[in-house]
């Protein structure tokens, strides 16, 4: 899920929000492309099917640098694109050979999740009536902070977002959210919410949290900065995925038909993002919102192309990046940053996935 960067019901002064996305530069009909490369996958092999693909968080900063997982002989090979170079992470720290990264802040911090050092027993085999089970070990993944110099460790599960001022949350590896400050981690757990059903947690500059569980319905609760009490947000039920500056937040509502729709919730109401084959990953300060829509595939191919939300409309990226003019079909937009540049992952003419980064010329 990826994951990096209140309440009421639609108003006016919410949709006249919704209707000023229009000027803003990420629906700009010029972009630059990047190739960041291709997309790996947990085994380090160059990922060919697109459904695998889009499990492969990018972490994107306002300054254009983008975190991601690039082919490798270990399990996870994280690399740093930036200012035209690519760094392989786990030559700055042996810890990283086995990091996903799932975010970076504006000084280069980057939180995801690696293989440590704690282990379980899990079941195995078990195939077919007299199937035998056998015990296998596996290692459980860790939160992790990583600032260039310095690697730590902030305990079981992944973090999945992190702030300006370094603050960092995550979910726990048997669920549960936590937030990660001043060197100390607590735990982030809502009313009528079980650890495990915690579907998602994000962060904004300001230290307000976002959280997600499933409680008969993905229900969304904020945390306020600083606050340990848990403020329910939006439509019941709301699925958030993102939380800016300004204190907006972007998810995924159910109408009373149980129809999904993705929906920006504001201080003063709620607006619509887009239908619900929008699966909107990210939103930037001015509240705009990135993701993939499903198209009809074939072979029972799920396809998607990435989209922007514009006036509740969804764009189509490729009607602004054409595929007949780069050689790319924009399939999951994956990050959007404060001055529009969106890292995607798109295919080429054989379909293999790459990361790219577009930029609003």
């Amino acid at each position: 899920m990826g994951y990096d960067n209140v309440s009421g019901s639609q108003s006016g002064r919410a949709a006249g929000f919704v209707e000023t996305l229009e000027c803003r530069q990420l629906f700009s009909s010029a972009y630059s492309v990047t190739d960041l490369g291709p997309v790996v996958s947990p085994g380090g092999n160059v990922v060919t099917n697109l459904n695998s693909a889009y499990a492969n968080p990018m972490g994107l900063n306002n300054s254009g640098q983008v975190v991601a997982k690039q082919p490798g002989p270990k399990l996870n090979s994280p690399v740093l694109f930036a200012n035209g170079q690519v760094t392989p992470l786990a030559s700055l720290s042996r810890w990283m050979r086995n990091a996903e990264p799932h975010a970076i802040n504006d000084s280069g911090v980057i939180v995801g999740g690696f293989l440590g050092a704690r282990t379980e027993t899990e079941w195995a085999g078990g195939y077919g009536f007299f199937g035998a089970t056998y015990p296998i070990t596996v290692r459980l993944t860790d939160a992790f902070v990583y600032d260039g110099r310095r690697f730590r460790d902030i305990g079981p599960g992944y973090a999945t977002g992190i702030n300006s001022s370094g603050e960092v949350v995550g979910v726990g590896d048997h669920g549960g959210a936590f937030l990660y400050a001043n060197g100390h981690r607590r735990a982030l757990l809502p009313p009528h919410i079980r650890p495990r059903d915690i579907a998602g947690v994000a962060i904004n500059d300001a230290g307000d949290v976002v959280v997600s569980g499933y409680d008969n319905g993905y229900r969304a609760y904020l945390y306020a900065h600083g606050s340990r009490t848990a403020v329910p947000l939006g439509p019941t039920p709301f699925d958030a995925v993102a939380i800016n500056d300004a204190g907006q937040v972007a998810g995924t509502a159910a109408d009373p038909l149980s129809a999904s729709a993705a929906m920006l919730v504001t201080p003063t109401g709620t607006a619509s993002l887009g239908p619900g084959d929008f699966m909107l990953s990210s939103m930037n300060a001015s509240g705009e919102v990135v993701g993939r829509e499903y198209v009809p595939g074939t072979n029972y191919n799920y396809l998607f192309v990435a989209v922007a939300s514009q006036n509740g409309t969804l764009v189509d990226l490729n009607t602004l990046v054409p595929p007949s003019e780069t050689g790319w079909t924009l399939r999951y937009a994956q990050a959007v940053n404060d001055v529009g540049q969106i890292a995607v992952i798109a295919t080429n003419g054989v379909d293999v996935p790459h990361y790219l980064l577009l930029t609003p010329t």
